[in-house]
């Protein structure tokens, strides 16, 4: 199983410096399985990590491996 974690900042924050607006998790088909807003805020990145550790857990017996790639992008303004 493929995942990707994509971190949204803001458009003038090319750099990821700042706060971030939104973090979602798309499966290996880009559709959107997790989604959450202002995750700075409301610990998004312990949320999504909790998520991934369900998924981990749901394969354990399983012989798929769970594959995580992470991306950030300044286009937040968007989900606002």
């Amino acid at each position: 199983m493929k995942l990707k974690i994509i971190t949204h900042y803001s458009e003038e924050d090319p750099e990821f410096f700042s706060d971030y607006f939104c973090i979602e998790i798309l499966d290996s088909k880009g559709k959107s399985i997790y989604f959450k807003y202002d995750s700075y805020h409301d610990k998004g990145q312990e949320k999504v990590e909790g998520f991934i550790d369900g998924i981990k857990y749901s394969l354990l017996k399983t012989k798929e491996k769970l594959i995580i790639e992470r991306e950030n992008k300044a286009d937040g303004e968007k989900y606002t």
